[in-house]
């Protein structure tokens, strides 16, 4: 009996008569004249998690794979259904019409089937997905269970995978048990040629491929004269091939590497193998060896090594030297090569020193008006390798005194006290102004040489009084008050930092934020935000400042400019009758004199910075956190963008700079940046920390700056 629906073939006029057939043999007993085949029921494999279209497919599957079977009867759930219906009502009785299994079983008894066949699809993830097909008596016993799982699989892997199940269903049912799973093996061997034994069983030589091995481990052997025999385990899994790879190794011999000096690093092949004096195990053959020592020539020879024998290579290893040309800015300094005196410097000319071995070596420079400095060079095998040293000149002293005594004495802005007085300064030009009450002001420029006195005096002039007549003021309207001054603070877009120490630094910070110290600043304003966007393009537009750097979601006219180099910045603060600020001018904006952490105190959270923690990703417009402003009410000088500064950065500047209005080294290779950014940690908002950058690149996407100004 063959009951069948849908694509395979058209039952519409035959249903009837076979279901009357059927029922009549079932009404009256009638008994089949020939043995009965097995009725295999195929139910509809349920989807789960998937549309049931493709389910539809591989239900259709199965039903086509089990009609190829002689001894089979097939039917699917549709035209089983409909036989029901009609037993149903010719014999009478109840039939459940649930989509349970047991439902299912009970059907098919009822029906007389003597197998169902019932499956599931699962989609796991995108293209993964679980097949599970059951077969099971008209009892309700499952008798043969599978099971597989496909990754990565279209629909025409799929409908091959349930082919090949319904398969072993159908072997199932025409023999009693399940079909033997068969894999494949590939065995390869380096070099090729090797006799194979799978189960001590000779199979062949290598490279070679072998089907119809049943699922499960296997041993594999491998044998080629000239070379160590290999052994190893492959697992064979039904329906797949697996590989087995073996690097074959010969018995091999060694070599005996030796060098004058020792500890030259040994390479066989390329391959590092450890320092001489040293023996390594290789294998027979041709191999290139290479002796590698800093500061000494490379050595590479081939060595042939015979099976079982040991080859000996020994060499002297020969020292690279260069030369040395060393400049100094100052004439007659010593110069001390690894502590060893090799000379004198004169001005305009290099010390050339030849033959000095390679690596690296300590320059020493000293003169009695200049600071020591030391320097570690490392010499270049057959180079010249300049070196270039600057001399920091010491302080030297300058006796100013005027006529009459007790003029006001300022040098660089900054004043000093009351004449006469004595000054240590560091070597340079400098421009004294003196001012005295009935006096007129005075102005001398002097020079400072290194380690060396000098002395200034200057006569000053008395002020003529002239009495003239002057109107009588206009009267003032009522609400305006008494006339007044405007404060520092009036003056637009800044904040004023009064005169007066404050402490720089932090003990538990980096190494250059070291050591902790008072400094005194004169008084000076800062920008009260960081320069925007929409201002920076004003000075664009003018001709003043060359464009920066735009980046995606970082161009809102209130946004912090970003992608400016220091020189940007630089001109930018000139353009605008500005500057930007020293280091210290910045640390002292934005913490106060009291040494907290952060600008508004101790403690971050995103109420108050912009930071990597926050994680908005993107800059936020400027003043956008009030509630981190600095005692000053300097706005974001935590977070948002790093600001760049004047200072050169030297990581020893704390240990050595003035305390009075530092302006950090007289050169360098970077500026400092200060304040942190939007993707940055919490330590790096530190108003103590001092990173740097290089002056020619600008800090991407999170540097920008704001200005100062002198009073």
């Amino acid at each position: 009996m063959i009951l069948l629906s849908g694509k395979f073939m058209n039952y519409s006029k035959t249903l009837l008569t076979t279901l009357l057939i059927l029922a009549v043999a079932i009404i009256g007993g009638a008994k089949e004249s020939e043995k009965k085949k097995p009725l295999v029921v195929v139910y509809k494999i349920q989807a789960i998690g998937m549309e049931g279209s493709t389910a539809e497919i591989l239900t259709d599957t199965i039903v086509q794979i089990l009609l190829e079977s002689s001894k089979l009867d097939v039917s699917d759930e549709k035209s089983f259904n409909a036989f029901l219906e009609q037993k149903k009502r010719i014999q009478g009785g109840f039939v459940c019409e649930a989509e349970e299994d047991t439902c299912r079983f009970g059907k098919a008894k009822l029906g007389g089937a003597d197998w169902v066949v019932l499956g599931s699809i699962s989609k796991l993830e995108e293209k993964d997905y679980s097949v599970f097909i059951r077969l099971g008596d008209a009892d309700g016993t499952i008798k043969f269970p599978q099971k597989r799982d496909c990754t990565s699989c279209s629909t025409r892997q799929l409908v091959a995978l349930v082919e090949e199940m319904a398969r072993n269903v159908r072997t199932f049912l025409e023999t009693g048990k399940p079909p033997e799973r068969l894999g494949s093996i590939s065995i390869t061997t380096t070099p090729p040629g090797a006799d194979v034994f799978l189960d001590d069983v000779r199979i062949g030589k290598s490279p070679i491929s072998k089907s119809g091995v049943p699922e499960g481990s296997h041993a594999v052997k491998v044998s080629l004269a000239g070379f160590n025999s290999q052994s190893g385990q492959i697992e064979v899994v039904a329906n797949q091939t697996a590989t087995l790879d073996f690097s074959l190794s010969s018995p091999g011999g060694s070599i005996s590497v030796t060098t004058n000096p020792p500890g030259a690093r040994i390479f066989i092949d390329s391959e590092d193998v450890g320092i001489s004096n040293k023996t390594v195990q290789v294998a027979v053959g041709e191999h290139d060896v290479t002796l590698v020592k800093e500061g000494y020539a490379e050595i590479s020879v081939k060595i042939n090594v015979p099976p079982g024998r040991t080859v000996t290579l020994s060499r002297n290893l020969a020292v690279l030297t260069g030369n040395m040309e060393i400049s100094v800015n100052a004439q007659g300094a010593t110069i001390f090569l690894d502590d060893k005196q090799v000379g004198k410097s004169v001005a305009g000319r290099a010390l050339k020193l030849n033959n000095i071995p390679a690596g690296d070596h300590k320059i020493k420079v000293v003169h009695p008006l200049y600071e020591a400095a030391e320097q570690t060079v490392s010499v270049a095998p057959n180079q010249p390798n300049p070196v270039s040293i600057n001399l920091t000149g010491k302080p030297g002293k300058i006796l100013i005194t005027s006529t009459p005594s007790g003029a006001s004495v300022s040098i660089g802005g900054e004043e000093r006290g009351n004449t006469p007085i004595s000054i240590s300064l560091d070597p340079g030009a400098y421009t004294a102004e003196f001012s005295l009450d009935g006096y007129e002001n005075a102005r001398r420029e002097f020079n400072i040489e290194a380690g060396k006195s000098g002395k200034i005096n200057v006569i000053l002039k008395k002020i003529r009084q002239v009495v003239e007549p002057q109107p009588p003021p206009p009267p003032l309207p009522p609400s305006a008050g008494t006339p007044r001054r405007p404060t520092a603070g009036e003056i637009k877009g800044m904040v004023p930092i009064p005169a007066g120490e404050f402490t720089m630094g932090s003990d538990s910070g980096r190494n250059d934020e070291k050591p902790v110290h008072k400094v005194y600043l004169n008084a000076f304003y800062i920008d009260k935000y960081d320069v925007t966007n929409a201002q920076y393009e004003q000075c664009v537009s003018a001709g003043s400042c060359s464009a920066n750097e735009k980046y995606n979601g970082f161009t809102d006219p209130q946004q912090p400019v970003v992608g400016v180099k220091w020189n940007q910045a630089d001109a930018y603060c000139t353009w605008a009758g500005k500057r930007l600020p020293t280091e210290a001018e910045w640390e002292k904006a934005a913490r106060g004199t009291d040494g907290r952490t952060y600008p508004w105190g101790e403690g971050i959270d995103c109420s108050k910075a912009n930071y990597g923690d926050c994680k908005k990703g993107k800059t936020t417009p400027v003043g956008s956190y009030p509630s981190g402003a600095s005692p000053y009410g300097a706005m974001d000088m935590a977070g948002n963008v790093w600001n760049w500064v004047a200072d050169w950065y030297d990581a020893n500047y704390y240990a050595s700079g003035p305390n009075r209005n530092p302006t950090g080294p007289a050169s360098g290779q970077f500026r400092v940046l200060r304040g942190g950014s939007w993707d940055r940690d919490p330590a790096d908002l530190r108003s103590s920390y001092r990173p740097y950058g290089i002056p020619g690149l600008s800090h991407s996407h999170d540097g920008g700056f704001r200005c100062a100004r002198t009073p």
